[in-house]
């Protein structure tokens, strides 16, 4: 069996835009497209026609949101650093969640049930749920545990981050 030929077609910053022309021949070039969701939409039977067996999966991050969004939520739904400051991403601003908060968790099976149901895409591809948060410069400052009241631990972090995407994927019943 050969490898899977993937592509990230945009990310969570968008500024994708393309032709039918374009998302066929990324589909005849890849098995596997990750995309916001209004990006191929236009375009899936076009590319499902191209290739049959092409899978593709609406961008969705479980574990940060746009500092724009950083009030929208519950206050405990948010991680905090040591001060009580809402702990961001040094590049984009990004706040960060609490993937072992219930209701978060509640939140992400919701979004991407509608990211999928707007789409019509295959599933959903969570961002963010490696160890990458935690990685030296990635934040402004480091996230306590709300469980320990610790700085929390990249194994703390993996577990929460895989339970978020086992719940995601049972609940919706597609692939995560």
């Amino acid at each position: 069996m050969g490898s899977l030929r993937c592509a990230v077609a945009t990310n969570m910053v968008g500024g994708f835009s393309p032709t039918v022309d374009d998302a066929v021949r990324l589909a005849r070039a890849n098995d596997v497209l990750v995309a916001l969701p209004n990006v191929f939409k236009p375009f899936l039977g076009a590319m499902r026609a191209a290739n049959p067996s092409l899978k593709v999966f609406a961008y969705l991050n479980g574990c940060f949101v746009d500092s724009s969004a950083a009030s929208t939520f519950n206050s405990s739904w948010y991680l905090y650093d040591g001060l009580g400051r809402k702990v961001q991403s040094v590049q984009f601003g990004n706040v960060m969640m609490d993937t072992g908060n219930p209701s978060w968790v509640a939140n992400r099976i919701v979004a991407a049930s509608d990211c999928v149901l707007r789409s019509g895409y295959d599933g959903v591809m969570l961002d963010m749920m490696g160890p990458a948060p935690l990685e030296p410069g990635y934040l402004q400052s480091l996230p306590v545990d709300p469980r320990t009241g610790q700085v929390l631990t990249v194994d703390s972090l993996i577990v929460s981050n895989a339970l978020l995407c086992s719940k995601v994927g049972e609940s919706c019943h597609f692939p995560v």
